[in-house]
């Protein structure tokens, strides 16, 4: 937490887009959710804002973290491992020939 406030100052925090976002919905879990979901979307920002709206309640901070990073493993992870190992085979061919 401490390291989170020496890098993110409340100031400038409050004039992103993302923060604002993050903080105005009426659903906070799901957008902090959301936010873990999408990869280009800053974690570190997210997570501050995660601080910033469950404060001392762990259990809440970790269930959009849980969710979200799990949900985007599954997405992303089989379309890569797929791709890669397609490109595999179609090299060992090439050194072959």
């Amino acid at each position: 937490m401490q390291l989170l406030h020496k890098l993110y100052d409340i100031k400038h925090m409050s004039n992103s887009k993302i923060y604002k976002l993050l903080t105005t919905q009426k659903y906070s879990m799901v957008a902090l959710t959301i936010g873990y979901l999408i990869p280009f979307i800053p974690s570190a920002t997210v997570s501050y804002v995660n601080i910033l709206i469950n404060k001392n309640d762990f259990k809440k901070q970790l269930t959009p973290i849980v969710i979200g990073v799990s949900v985007r493993l599954l997405i992303f992870t089989p379309t890569v491992a797929t791709q890669f190992c397609t490109l595999i085979p179609a090299e060992l061919l090439r050194q072959q020939s």
